[in-house]
């Protein structure tokens, strides 16, 4: 071989898949404590965590996400985070049953690119977000001891006289760590799991036109069979149940999940461009690696979200195009578009990445200018 170095490469980045890094994310989330949700290890399939004894720790960590209280920043991202936990909690069926569903999708998929040759560019991008839920907490808990001026927990254990000092700055640093672990992991494992959804419903549609249109060339009166329409339709039945209860679930996480990030993001880049010469240099990173993944998933997996609804139009307009009975038409046209749906405000399109670039633009360069 001429680049060993080269081959390996591409065979390990080959290999990080959007499924690659669902499976990976569940590994390193249990890796603390039992999560409220947990995948069996042989099925894939999800369920409650039982017995009830197992999740007390999830349980504790969430009441002390939600009840303290360090700085603005961490204010939003344990809003986001508490209210991605009371999504699992309330709709813990319908997310079971959503991550059931595309598990079973995926399986009967032929156009599922697991085991391709080709780069898959969500998948490692994925995989990144994983190194940052890994590193993301040892970096925030590292701060009594690096920056103790800013450290936003110096008042913690104050009135605890009987421990020495650095016994409170180690009990603060793990205080520090678990909350910011509790915090990243809702978030970064509901970016991972939207993507795998997004990916696998496209993959889906992909393959049933592909199918149809292989049927067409190879027998033209395929226009008159009608087996493969009612398997068509009757997947494509399946997809819209599932984001029917997916956009039931996810009524709240996906406007605030936007929102929270659009204002991190808005903040972070303020601290880049008006203040780093006053940060030190490792808030300076933490700031632009925060920014960087904000925008970096904003540009892929909001297109990939999007892509649901034109992949819907383009199946259900090739459909209508081809014609058939008036039953054929009239089931065709009973037919819903897939989308993604913000909250009551809306749906997830071609022009949500636009204006989320264009208005953290605008709102940085006004921020930047004004203060």
């Amino acid at each position: 071989m001429r680049f060993p170095l080269k081959n390996i490469i591409l065979r390990v980045l080959s290999s990080l898949t959007t499924f690659a890094a669902l499976e990976r994310f569940t590994m390193i989330s249990s890796s603390l404590y039992a999560q409220y949700v947990s995948l069996d290890p042989v099925t894939r399939e999800p369920h409650r965590t039982t017995p009830m004894s197992r999740v007390l720790p999830w349980l504790i960590m969430s009441v002390l996400v939600a009840l303290s209280d360090i700085n603005f920043a961490y204010r939003l991202i344990s809003t986001l985070a508490v209210t991605e936990h009371l999504t699992w909690m309330v709709n813990v069926d319908e997310m079971c049953f959503m991550l059931e569903s595309m598990e079973k999708i995926r399986g009967a998929s032929d156009d599922f690119g697991g085991g391709t040759s080709t780069l898959d560019l969500i998948g490692i991008l994925l995989h990144a977000q994983l190194v940052f839920l890994v590193t993301f907490p040892f970096a925030t808990c590292a701060t009594p001891i690096l920056h103790p001026s800013v450290d936003p927990t110096a008042p913690w254990l104050e009135d605890a006289t009987f421990l020495p000092h650095p016994v409170k700055i180690l009990l603060r640093m793990c205080l520090i760590f678990l909350l910011t672990w509790h915090m990243c992991t809702p978030i970064f494992g509901f970016g991972i799991k939207i993507s795998n959804v997004c990916v696998i419903l496209r993959n889906s549609l992909k393959s049933m036109m592909d199918h149809s249109q292989s049927e067409i060339s190879q027998n033209f009166k395929f226009f008159t069979h009608r087996k493969p329409f009612y398997e068509c339709l009757l997947t494509y039945r399946q997809l819209q149940i599932v984001t029917i209860v997916m956009n039931v679930a996810l009524t709240w996480v996906i406007p605030v999940g936007i929102l929270i990030l659009f204002i991190c993001a808005l903040g972070t880049s303020y601290l880049v461009v008006k203040m780093s010469e006053i940060l030190s240099v490792p808030l300076t990173f933490l700031a632009v690696t925060i920014f960087t993944t904000i925008v970096t998933m904003a540009h892929f997996v909001l297109p990939l979200m999007a892509g649901l609804l034109s992949g819907s139009e383009e199946f259900l307009r090739w459909w209508k195009l081809k014609g058939g009975s008036k039953h054929r038409k009239k089931q065709v046209a009973s037919c819903a578009l897939l989308k993604f749906n913000v909250g009551g405000l809306g749906c997830v399109d071609g022009d949500t990445r636009r204006i989320f670039m264009a208005q953290l633009l605008y709102n940085t360069v006004t921020l930047v200018i004004t203060l």
